[in-house]
């Protein structure tokens, strides 16, 4: 197996340029700041990254590319741009790597799994399948959610090859095993999802601003003194109110998807 010439480091900057550059050719006042922020990372890790004086790691990679939203094979290839450095380390890297591939896991296990849940839309799209007038149409989908053709394309692809969704004749439907995603522990990845669609609130918020929209939508907040002891029974109350109010919602007829979105946190400092 042939090992590239070009270190991890040139080809990741190379690749970061590359992308910079569409975002600028497409927005004119798109900064390195505005570039570091949707990446993840701060403005100087950036200009260390870009100018080799600090390896992008493979963690950021990945953290990255999610936060981007590129596409399958950018994803690939930053991550892969950011594999061990260390020379004796590259070949065994690239040729474990090259194992999970040709074992046709290599997709699911490394970046499916994983964009199904930090990609904001692809568990509203299991949902929009369910909806009346669901079309199997990546434009139709990407109008519906608001996002690109390539997007939507990209997310069908990703949840059928992980048996969320099911062809049925010419339509989709959800797979009978699906289950609710319950962290045991804090994962960044469940906590990008979770920002990603405070960020869909807000937007909400912000572009939805007539009385019928408003009608539409419950979105509000409570300040209270707290026990912290009680926080637990506190977290159980609250799932049992998402099982209540799923089933509230879910009957009749199903023409529209919804984010329900609970935050509780402390909002002093100990």
């Amino acid at each position: 197996m042939n090992v590239a010439s070009s270190s991890p480091s040139s080809e990741a900057i190379k690749i970061l340029t590359e992308i910079l550059t569409a975002r600028q050719k497409k927005n004119a006042f798109y900064t390195k700041t505005a570039f570091a922020r949707d990446m993840g990372i701060s403005q100087p890790q950036l200009s260390l990254v870009l100018s080799g004086r600090r390896p992008l790691t493979t963690a950021q990679a990945k953290k990255s590319s999610i936060l981007l939203r590129l596409n399958e094979s950018q994803e690939r290839k930053l991550v892969e741009a950011t594999m061990d450095r260390a020379s004796g380390q590259v070949r065994e890297r690239l040729e474990e790597l090259e194992k999970i591939r040709q074992s046709k896991s290599f997709t699911a296990l490394e970046y499916d799994r994983h964009a199904s849940i930090a990609k904001w839309f692809h568990l509203p799209l299991l949902v929009l399948v369910t909806t009346k007038d669901f079309k199997n149409s990546p434009v139709w989908i990407s109008k519906k959610l608001g996002i690109t053709t390539d997007e939507a394309r990209e997310a069908l692809d990703r949840l059928l090859r992980l048996g969320l969704l099911v062809k049925e004749g010419k339509t989709l439907k959800m797979a009978d095993r699906l289950s609710e995603v319950t962290p045991k522990k804090s994962e960044s990845i469940v906590r990008e999802h979770h920002v990603q669609m405070m960020k869909r609130a807000e937007e909400a918020l912000q572009s939805q601003t007539d009385e019928a929209a408003w009608m539409m939508r419950e979105i509000s907040s409570l300040s209270v003194g707290c026990d912290p002891s009680k926080i637990p029974e506190a977290k159980t109350l609250i799932k049992k109110f998402k099982e209540d109010l799923t089933q509230l919602i879910t009957q009749g007829e199903i023409r529209s998807v919804y984010q329900f979105n609970v935050q509780l946190f402390p909002i002093t400092k100990d």
